[in-house]
């Protein structure tokens, strides 16, 4: 299927817009930098972004995990991203501190990550 990607590219140009953004408020705190992988694991993607991923990696030699666990990134190989240009909203997005409501207590939490 061969869908325009402009609204996909513009919503994820904006995403990344906003973690750069985010990294600057919490880059003392963040521990994340080329190596690290402990975010890293096999997550649904939205369609479009599996077309997109799909469309780039077309006639391209991208490495992949020829075994990954259940739960493991085929993409993940030694500790880095083979995809990382064309990685995932969700990928782009792991790590910073989010906030979200919790209805049920009504309050307030904050996800980050563990190191």
């Amino acid at each position: 299927m061969n869908y325009g990607f402009s609204k996909y590219l513009l919503l994820r140009d904006e995403i990344d817009e906003k973690c750069k953004s985010l990294w600057r408020i919490h880059a003392k705190h963040m521990k994340c930098k080329s190596g690290c992988a402990s975010c890293c694991q096999s997550f649904k993607v939205l369609p479009v972004e599996f077309d997109y991923i799909q469309q780039q990696l077309n006639g391209r030699k991208i490495e992949t995990n020829p075994s990954p666990g259940p739960k493991e990134c085929k993409f993940l190989i030694d500790n880095k991203c083979s995809i990382y240009e064309f990685r995932p909203i969700i990928c782009r997005t792991h790590g910073y501190p989010l906030v979200r409501l919790n209805e049920e207590l009504e309050e307030y939490e904050v996800s980050y990550c563990h190191l």
